[in-house]
């Protein structure tokens, strides 16, 4: 996975591997997130599942499919901490460096991995976190790439300004330095090409597939990340 080449990944044996599934959102509302740990349980591999938990309206892990909570196969952790109120860059500055800190010891507390898969958005604190502990373990990590966080806070913020121009490097330095990506459309996947100058390849995986449900990704280098 992740070459340009248009060929089907290699097949892994996902019996007895132990996968990290890093969500680092709201577990109750990341069912695509829900679904890769649930499929890669019910392929043999032992899943733990890292997301929030403690919602302001008192969400908990009651909230998760049956299915989940009750998978031999799957751990749920949860991480403490919530959605920011405002988006100031100095809070957006204390609470990464709270999430990293969170992140990171969940990190360090698992059972050795065979592979980790992260979501993004949101790119803070998980791309740097997932990117150092899987390189100093020198394990293989995937992005799954829902959109780009810097789009995301662009939208929020109405505009470009220095928090989305700072977040848009941190996004392209660590998102390029994956083993592989996914993507939610073939679309988005060429959309990531043209934002990182090839440097994302996203094979195409689909929430509701039609055959074949693993796209490859496009082999066209284009523009640099400006």
């Amino acid at each position: 996975m992740g070459s340009a080449a248009n060929t089907e990944p290699e097949s892994l044996e996902l019996n007895g591997r132990r996968i990290a599934v890093v969500a680092s959102a709201d577990l109750a509302r990341s069912p695509r997130m829900v679904s890769h740990a649930l499929s890669l349980a019910d392929a043999g591999a032992d899943v733990e599942l890292l997301g929030r938990l403690d919602r302001a309206d008192g969400a908990s892990e009651q909230d998760l499919p049956t299915s989940l909570q009750d998978h031999p196969r799957v751990s749920i952790h949860s991480l403490r901490y919530r959605e920011l109120e405002t988006l100031s860059v100095a809070r957006l500055g204390l609470a990464s460096i709270w999430r990293a800190f969170s992140l990171s010891r969940q990190l360090r507390s698992l059972p050795e991995l065979d592979l980790v898969l992260v979501q993004n958005p949101p790119t803070l604190p998980s791309l740097p976190c997932v990117r150092r502990f899987c390189q100093k373990r020198k394990i293989p990590w995937i992005i799954d790439w829902h959109n780009t966080s810097h789009h995301v806070l662009m939208q929020k913020l109405g505009g470009r300004g220095l928090a989305v121009n700072h977040l848009r490097r941190i996004e392209s330095f660590n998102g390029t330095r994956a083993t592989a990506h996914l993507a939610v459309s073939r679309g988005f996947g060429e959309f990531l090409a043209d934002e990182t100058g090839g440097g994302v390849l996203a094979w195409s995986f689909y929430d509701r597939p039609k055959q074949p449900s693993l796209v490859a990704p496009s082999s066209s280098l284009r523009r640099p990340l400006g």
